[in-house]
């Protein structure tokens, strides 16, 4: 099995790899270093990417932060433009199988007011995944999505409160891939 994960060295990527491979998958993983995702051309790089590996299953573990401050793209195009460019590049392709499993956030429906650009792409994020069950219909390809609530990783950034643990959340993401058939919602809590 071969699994493609993007965000691949950071807190739940870099569990989500490390769970990967103790299951016996072949694991190519891409940080953000690896790829912009505010370039132009991302959606053109991904597809090639995707089209080079032809994974198994998809990880996007890719996720901004941001504040009020950040140009929106900053926000958007890594936490919404880079699924969008993964599910772009399936779109048409009904010989293809593939599990993709996209990391939402338990704010997509809860809105912040310190990050309001977070919460929107989620929420976008999160409407694009509902979309996907009519363009993927009679098709091999599993779109899923988990909603986590607060997860201990640098995101953080010194918050306090109840946080999951990032190989936690990373074996959640492995055992829904094992098991998921066409479009699927998993929301965790603490």
């Amino acid at each position: 099995m071969k699994s493609l994960v993007f965000g691949s060295t950071g807190g739940v990527g870099s569990c989500l790899c490390d769970v990967l491979r103790s299951e016996g998958h072949e694991v190519i993983g891409i940080s953000r270093k690896d790829i912009d995702c505010r370039d132009n051309n991302l959606e053109n790089k991904i597809s090639n990417l995707i089209s080079d590996i032809s994974p198994d299953w998809i990880f996007n573990c890719i996720g901004v932060l941001g504040s009020n401050n950040d140009n929106h793209r900053d926000v958007f195009d890594a936490n919404f433009g880079s699924n969008w460019a993964i599910v772009r590049h399936y779109i048409g392709r009904t010989d293809q199988k593939v599990q993709i499993i996209m990391m939402g956030s338990a704010v997509h429906n809860q809105p912040r007011r310190n990050s309001i650009l977070y919460a929107a792409s989620k929420s976008a994020l999160h409407n694009m995944w509902q979309s996907t069950e009519d363009i993927f219909v009679n098709t091999d390809v599993n779109v899923g999505l988990i909603h986590p609530p607060r997860i201990n990783t640098k995101m953080l950034n010194g918050r306090t409160g109840p946080s999951l643990e990032p190989d936690y959340v990373a074996r959640v993401m492995f055992e829904m891939a094992a098991s998921m058939k066409g479009r699927t919602l998993l929301e965790i809590g603490i």
